[in-house]
């Protein structure tokens, strides 16, 4: 009898644990360099954006979600530094182990979509980690290509993808590959990817001298460039180039550089070695600022063109491009 009423015991509480973990997935795992601080998750569920601060305790942290159908979430360290990102729903676990040093080569260990999704870009982590994402972005499109009716194709053009031909590849995507919970995702970048539907409008931030700022948009060519960490060897390349040319044509270009991060202090130490004449913002909650949110800012070193209306004319991780764009505008 005994016997029997452990077995019943166990039998119930595996129903019970069971029915509790379908409530609910699981993010966890260890960054070997994260030591102890609060990483930053984010993701959309029933159309409302979930923004969650977990505590990394000696580089180790566990997430819960609640979404009844996939979701991307998006993670970030402390100082809004995009770490990865991952599909999953409620019953679903998945496992990261890496550095937020390597974050390209952070490993994912969950659901078939989802690690085929990660091998991805582990595979090609070289090319993501540069400024210039050319490379990565005819990687993106030889696979979605190849894989018509992979989910993974419409992932990678969501979430990963920062070319100007976007609408051309998603067309080629099976329906099948495009479920229901996820188009408006897909849907929200196939707009914010497209110059001639997307408008940025003004918007108000913190400038340096803390004081709340309507980011404006009077010139020609206004370059919105957006960054995180001064100490980014890519990032003063970047402030050189834009600097030089934008002196050389001051009269049609206005600049506004936008803080992705934190460290108010570091911030202001960049600024003056930048000596820069332009307009400084922040934007502390990164790239999911509110104020900034609808652009949809592909992480560090993004830049965006628009013209005096608000019209996107160039929106990447190219200096050079945006700079041409400008010099040889499309009539």
């Amino acid at each position: 009898m005994k016997k029997f009423l452990y077995m019943a015991f166990i039998a119930i509480s595996a129903l019970v644990f069971s029915s509790c973990g379908s409530d609910s997935f699981t993010i966890e795992g260890e960054l070997s360099d994260a030591g102890t601080q609060n990483l930053r998750f984010v993701y959309l569920a029933e159309g409302k954006v979930n923004s969650h601060w977990i505590p990394s305790v000696g580089g180790q942290f566990t997430m819960q979600g609640n979404s009844k159908e996939l979701t991307v979430v998006y993670i970030y360290s402390s100082r809004m530094k995009f770490l990865t990102h991952a599909v999953i729903k409620n019953g679903e676990t998945i496992t990261l182990k890496g550095s937020i040093a390597d974050n390209y080569n952070i490993e994912a260990d969950g659901s078939d979509v989802n690690n085929e999704w990660n091998s991805f870009i582990r595979n090609n982590a070289e090319a993501f980690a540069k400024a210039d994402r050319t490379q990565a972005n005819s990687a993106i499109a030889s696979f979605v290509k190849a894989n018509p009716g992979n989910l993974v194709s419409t992932l990678l053009l969501t979430c990963d993808y920062t070319g100007t031909d976007l609408a051309t590849l998603a067309a080629g995507i099976d329906e099948k590959a495009k479920p229901e919970q996820l188009i408006s995702l897909y849907e929200n970048e196939l707009q914010n990817s497209t110059e001639k539907e997307t408008k940025v409008t003004p918007c108000a931030l913190r400038d340096d001298r803390d004081s709340l700022t309507i980011v404006s948009l009077k010139k020609p060519y206004n370059i919105l460039y957006f960054w995180y960490d001064g100490k980014d060897k890519q990032r003063s390349e970047y402030i050189e180039k834009i600097k030089s040319f934008a002196k050389e044509r001051k009269t049609e270009i206005t600049v506004s550089d936008i803080y992705l991060n934190c460290d108010t202090a570091g911030w202001r130490t960049t600024l003056k070695n930048d000596s820069t004449n332009w307009k400084h913002y922040r934007a502390f909650a990164g790239t999911v600022d509110k104020s900034i949110e609808r652009l949809n800012v592909k992480g560090s070193n993004f830049i965006i063109v628009a013209d005096s209306t608000g019209k996107q004319l160039y929106r990447g991780q190219s200096a050079e491009e945006a700079i041409s764009v400008i010099k040889n505008p499309k009539r």
